[in-house]
């Protein structure tokens, strides 16, 4: 059981503290599994921060699972099952994260872990999440929104072209597959390693039912048990 600590939920997403004593660990880009009053499925969450025992999560506020859970006040308790999945790798020198919309959390768990620079982007001002967080941790952070609102004018990747001088050692992506997509195009294109954290339905979270499967090569992982971080060169995108 976790013990909510504190909320903050306005209209691009809401963002928890929970003290969750016995989930111990937690490598930036795992996820946990959060059992919702009344609905048969848990919804999987990425980590968006550790301090202590105390876990952050930052999550879209769409179906009546995530309206049930934005809705616990502080004290209230939840169940939560993790951590799960696998992590970011390391690498010796500096990573550039590209992340879109609620692909944000992971990447800010990174961004407490590597020296880095991040590219995001958002549909609007109004959507626009962890910027300031990110701001905080990373050594440069550029800003795009589709209509221009907040930064440049575009997606992550024009963002990331604002920082595409500087050398990495890689690029860790996140975000809706059209940007994930794109991303391991680019980082392609570049001779970066690219590592792409993807973002499926799941149900039980452990690989056992098989519902969150993506196409690798000539056969199919799943995202939830063999990722889901996956070195680009594993993951097949359709189109």
């Amino acid at each position: 059981m976790a013990t909510v600590l504190r909320k903050d939920c306005n209209q691009a997403a809401c963002d928890m503290w929970l003290e969750a004593p016995e989930i111990q660990g937690g490598a930036p880009g795992q996820f946990v599994m959060v059992r919702c009053e009344g609905h048969t499925l848990a919804r999987p969450l990425g980590i968006a921060e550790r301090n202590g025992n105390a876990l952050r999560l930052v999550f879209a506020v769409k179906g009546d699972g995530t309206q049930w859970l934005a809705a616990r006040e502080v004290n209230d308790e939840a169940t939560v099952q993790g951590p799960l999945g696998n992590g970011f790798p390391l690498v010796d020198g500096r990573v550039l994260l590209i992340g879109g919309g609620l692909g944000l959390p992971p990447l800010h768990y990174a961004a407490t872990a590597y020296d880095c620079d991040a590219a995001v982007g958002f549909r609007n001002k109004a959507a626009a999440l962890l910027v300031p967080d990110l701001a905080s941790k990373c050594k440069a952070v550029a800003v795009a929104t589709d209509d221009g609102s907040l930064g440049l004018t575009g997606n992550a990747l024009a963002a990331a072209e604002v920082l595409c001088n500087n050398s990495y050692a890689a690029v860790f992506a996140c975000g809706p597959t059209p940007l994930l997509r794109a991303t391991k195009a680019w980082a392609a294109e570049r001779g970066l390693a690219c590592y792409l954290s993807l973002e499926e339905r799941m149900a039980c979270g452990v690989g056992a039912c098989l519902v969150c499967a993506c196409a690798s090569g000539d056969s199919f992982k799943r995202v939830c048990k063999d990722g889901p971080v996956f070195s680009a060169e594993e993951v097949g995108f359709d189109g």
